[in-house]
């Protein structure tokens, strides 16, 4: 490519990049930048400059050591447990499912549960007294406090791979359409069986692809600290003490040397973690593998098991029905019902006769729940609210990261990289790394205590931008070639040539954002303090045991609504295809 041409093709990439590197460098970059100086004074007020004395107190904190130790048993287990499961659920649908997008939609299923859901179904399966325990007392087994000890981090990572593993299943097939089938041929004409041909044909073309699926463990990862803190509070059970816990509990005693420092020591790790993997994988191959969400019909059995077929699409399908159904009977069962069952769960009584039966069969069904939930319930406004903090920073951040994935693809050069490396880092932080800058920026703009103090930060989200930017780079060369030759300009190369190619990522990206910002519990119950300001992710995440089951359960099945359509709108008319 010519100097000159380059040079022009940047600035056109800069230009639709802009509006995303401005939003990051205000909401995510400057705040980091703030928060490395701050880590080397003894406070942000006094400006006394201390050098590394905070980063050796953090160090010689047990706290800290505990929630380091944690963290990293949790994201570890959890990455190579997701890894190997995921990787073996995608082997036994390429062997018994033939090709269908009904596939894809049934495996990111689960992600459409809401978060406040999953923990309250959590709370009365695995309570001393729930469902779980009195399973095993039918079996003359003892019980066991899955809540506490080290059984409540093997709960967790259950609860994390019930809820993901699917996504990363997903992201195995796709790459497994990318093993040439030549070699595969060849594999067979030597009489090669189907593991051998695994083990010497497919899995070498799998090992750089286990990096991005890793990252995208790493991501939920982090994410999955909400689900942690709602069912187990500020101050867990010392298994689960993770340093968002650390660090959320240092920023509300305003203790801003540890909460810096800490939050400076997270992002040298993950940068450690995806730099070093990335260089080699570049050095050894060229780039780092990229895994699409929406390559081909997902699958390839031969058809000729259609029952044990069957069988295993419902057993996939459960794990995100199941939770749905119990939410819908709940909210249909009369008031005296549910008190009976759950009252002394939710109210942590000491004393009960025995483990509670989830309720699958009421005795009676009735509207009362949600007639009174429309008479003006409180759950009511926040529900409200979710949607009027979810769908305009929605609407706002699709088109901002599509202009930067299309300014990305277009640059060239190791700046490129440079910044494309950024996002992802930016990305896998947990969100109280940057919680006091963010906090600042809301407060010197004006925006604490209102909406735009949720969706600024939102609307320049890494995730999205670095999604769409890997899908552009998986299109056809030939497209762009074409539209050039019908001197078609970038805008319009884009509008009209690209986007009509990037349907299904951007079906998929713009579900991955809207559960993302549905779920958001950190952002809004920092910067809308005030109650009346919450949204129902936030509201029923602090509801009190004194508070009626019926609106509640009613208000949750409310909140699966709108991921639940938004996921059929969005793959139902791709899985009649």
């Amino acid at each position: 490519m010519k100097p000159k041409y380059r040079s022009r093709r940047n600035s056109g990439g800069f230009l639709f990049l802009l509006p995303s590197l401005l939003g990051i460098g205000c909401f995510y970059l400057l705040p980091f930048l703030l928060i490395v100086g701050w880590s080397f004074l003894e406070d942000p007020f006094k400006k006394t400059f201390v050098g590394f004395q905070n980063y050796t107190n953090l160090l010689y904190n047990a706290a800290f050591r505990l929630a380091m130790k944690n963290t990293l048993a949790f994201l570890g287990s959890a990455v190579v447990s997701a890894l190997v499961l995921s990787l073996a659920l995608a082997l036994a649908l390429r062997a018994l499912v033939p090709r269908s997008r009904l596939l894809r939609a049934v495996l990111l299923f689960p992600l459409t549960v809401p978060v406040v859901t999953v923990v309250l179904l959590s709370a009365l399966l695995l309570d001393w007294y729930g469902v779980v325990n009195g399973l095993r007392g039918l079996l003359r087994l003892a019980s066991v406090d899955w809540l506490d000890g080290i059984h409540a981090r093997r709960s967790m990572l259950l609860l994390y791979l019930w809820k993901h593993c699917g996504l990363y299943a997903l992201l195995f097939l796709s790459a497994l359409e990318t093993v040439p089938v030549e070699e595969r041929e060849a594999a067979a004409l030597d009489g090669a069986g189907k593991a051998r041909t695994f083990l010497h044909i497919e899995l070498p073309h799998l090992l750089p692809s286990f990096l991005f699926v890793s990252l995208v463990c790493l991501f939920f990862g982090f994410r999955f600290f909400r689900e942690i803190v709602l069912l187990e509070g500020r101050y867990p059970t010392p298994s689960l003490y993770m340093l968002q816990h650390f660090m959320r509990n240092v920023f509300a005693v305003l203790d801003y040397q540890k909460l810096c420092a800490a939050a400076v020591l997270l992002f040298g790790l993950a940068a450690l973690a995806l730099g070093l993997p990335a260089a080699l994988l570049r050095r050894r191959s060229g780039g780092v593998e990229f895994l699409s969400l929406t390559a081909g019909g997902i699958g390839a059995g031969n058809g000729k098991h259609p029952a044990l077929a069957a069988v295993f699409i419902v057993l996939l399908l459960l794990p995100g029905l199941v939770p749905t159904l119990v939410t819908l009977v709940h909210s249909l069962a009369p008031e005296a019902e549910l008190g009976a069952r759950y009252t002394r769960i939710l109210k942590q009584i000491g004393f009960q006769d025995g483990p509670v039966k989830l309720l699958l069969v009421p005795q009676g069904l009735t509207l009362a729940p949600y007639r009174e939930l429309l008479a003006g319930s409180p759950l009511l406004a926040s529900f409200g609210r979710s949607l009027l903090y979810t769908l305009p920073a929605l609407m706002v951040q699709l088109p901002v990261a599509v202009c930067a994935a299309w300014g990305f693809s277009r640059l060239r050069g190791k700046g490129r990289d440079a910044l494309l490396l950024l996002y992802l880092v930016l990305l896998l932080l947990p969100w109280e790394v940057t919680l006091v800058p963010n906090f600042l920026v809301a407060r010197f703009l004006g925006f604490l205590e209102t909406p735009w103090a949720v969706w600024l930060p939102s609307v320049f989200s890494p995730l999205p931008v670095y999604l769409l930017t890997k899908e552009l780079q998986r299109l056809p060369a030939e497209l762009r070639e074409a539209a050039a030759l019908d001197g078609a300009g970038s805008l319009r190369t884009l509008t009209q040539v690209l986007l009509p190619n990037l349907g299904p990522a951007l079906a998929a990206v713009l579900l991955l954002d809207f559960i993302d910002l549905w779920n958001a519990v950190e952002l809004p119950r920092t910067l809308l303090r005030r109650p009346e300001l919450q949204p129902l992710s936030v509201t029923l995440a602090s509801i009190s045991p004194e508070d009626p089951l019926g609106p509640i359960f009613a208000a949750s099945f409310l909140y699966m609504l709108p991921p639940l359509l938004l996921f059929a709108l969005l793959f139902g008319r791709k899985a009649k295809r």
